[in-house]
C-alpha cells in the first residue's frame, strides 16, 4: 500500500479485514467470499476466547454452520448470544447475508 505523497500512516488500531479487504481493493484483486470473509471477522465479531472454541464451517442459503468445542459455550451462543452474533456479522458484511446461525457441538481444529 504506497501512501501518496506526504501522507503519514495512521497510529489507530483498524480492523484486520477492512485491511484486507483495502489491500485487495488497491491491487485489482476480487474481494473473497461472503464465507471466506465472514471466517475472517468472526474472531472481531465474538472476540478471541470464543473464535478459539469455534469455527466457521458453510454458508448456505444465508444459514451459516459454526462448529462449537463444548457444550456450555454452545448452551450460551444458541440461547443468549445467537442473534447479537447474526446482527454483528451482518453489520460487518454491510447487508443481510447471515440469516440464520446454526451451531453444532463438535471439536474444532
Amino acid at each position: 500500500m504506497n501512501l501518496p505523497r506526504g501522507e503519514k500512516k495512521s497510529k489507530e488500531p483498524r480492523l484486520i479485514g477492512e485491511i484486507l479487504r483495502e489491500v485487495m481493493r488497491d491491487n485489482g484483486l476480487k474481494s473473497g467470499s461472503k464465507q471466506q470473509i465472514i471466517a475472517e471477522v468472526w474472531p472481531e465479531v465474538v472476540g478471541n476466547e470464543i473464535a478459539q472454541r469455534t469455527q466457521t464451517l458453510t454458508l448456505r442459503g444465508g444459514e451459516l454452520s459454526v462448529s462449537v468445542d463444548s457444550a456450555p459455550l454452545f448452551y450460551e451462543l444458541v440461547n443468549f448470544s445467537g442473534e447479537r452474533i447474526k446482527n454483528m456479522l451482518n453489520e460487518k458484511l454491510g447487508s443481510s447475508v447471515v440469516r440464520k446461525i446454526n451451531y453444532h457441538m463438535n471439536e474444532v481444529k
